[in-house]
Formats: C-alpha cells, structure tokens, sequence
C-alpha cells in the first residue's frame, strides 16, 4: 500500500498504531496470529532504510525490527499476514483498520494499491524428521512395502 502525508511523520509510530488496531480487530474476531509483518520503505530512500514491526502470535506484545530514525513524508506498506481465519475475514479486518488509522490520521493518503490473500491448501507431508511417512505415494511405497504396511497395521496408499 501507498502511504503519503501533508506533512512529515514517525513511520515507526505509524507502523506501530497500525499492528496494535489490527491485532486488536484479530483478538476480537478470535483469528488466531501466526505471523504478522509490516514493513515501512520511505520513499527517496537511497541506502534502503527500513522500518519494520512483527507479531508472532495473537497475545503477544509488537517487537520493532528495523527503525527509521528521521520522519518520513511517504512511502510503501507492506503487510504480511498470516492466521488462522478465512482470508476475506482477514481482508475485512485489514481494511478495517486502514479505515480507523484514516480517521485518527488526517492529512493521510493510505492507498491499498494490491493484494493477495487465499487460504493455503492442505499440508500433505511425504517425509517427517527425514522418516517417510506411511501411506503417502512414493517411490518407496512398492507392493511389498505396502503389503509389509498393512501387516503392520498402517493404511497404505
């Protein structure tokens, strides 16, 4: 997203406001976080500064990353979100606090220029610790592998 201001502002206090209303809107919607990003690039930025903030799980406090020790007049908002919750939910509740942080920031042009949000399929592990898992297709999962499975008492594939 595109962030502009009239006049300079602390884009580690905007970042900051911004994941504390989100996280917020989550707990309330009981969307458990596994991860929550933001990452602030100023525009003009030569020496790539960054301001960045996290959030690893819902109850948990932000921890800054990387600061920007000089305000800001604009800028690109990257958000990356992750949690366990449709991803239109997630969507509303983004757009949600963009809506909160315009009211409680005039002077502000916050523009959500692009998204992508979806609801990752299925984990399907073949292997765990290195150990392949009984039943899934493989190579390894010839007749007799498969016959030694059922008489062991696994399904097979």
């Amino acid at each position: 997203m595109i962030v502009t201001a009239d006049k300079e502002f602390d884009a580690d206090a905007f970042i900051l406001d911004f994941i504390g209303n989100l996280q917020t809107r989550l707990l309330a919607a009981e969307s458990e976080i596994a991860h929550l990003k933001m990452t602030f690039s100023p525009d003009g930025s030569l020496a790539g500064e960054l301001a960045s903030i996290q959030l690893v799980r819902s109850d948990a406090r932000p921890v800054p990353g990387m600061t920007l020790y000089e305000p800001v007049e604009g800028g690109q908002l990257i958000v990356n979100l992750r949690a366990e919750a449709d991803s239109n939910a997630l969507l509303s509740a983004l757009n949600e606090s963009l809506d909160t942080l315009r009211a409680a920031h005039p002077g502000f042009a916050i523009i959500l220029d692009h998204e992508e949000h979806f609801r990752p399929s299925k984990p399907e592990p073949t292997f765990r610790d290195g150990v392949e898992i009984p039943g899934t297709a493989s190579s390894a999962c010839t007749p007799e592998a498969r016959a030694r499975l059922i008489e062991s008492g696994w399904s097979c594939c």
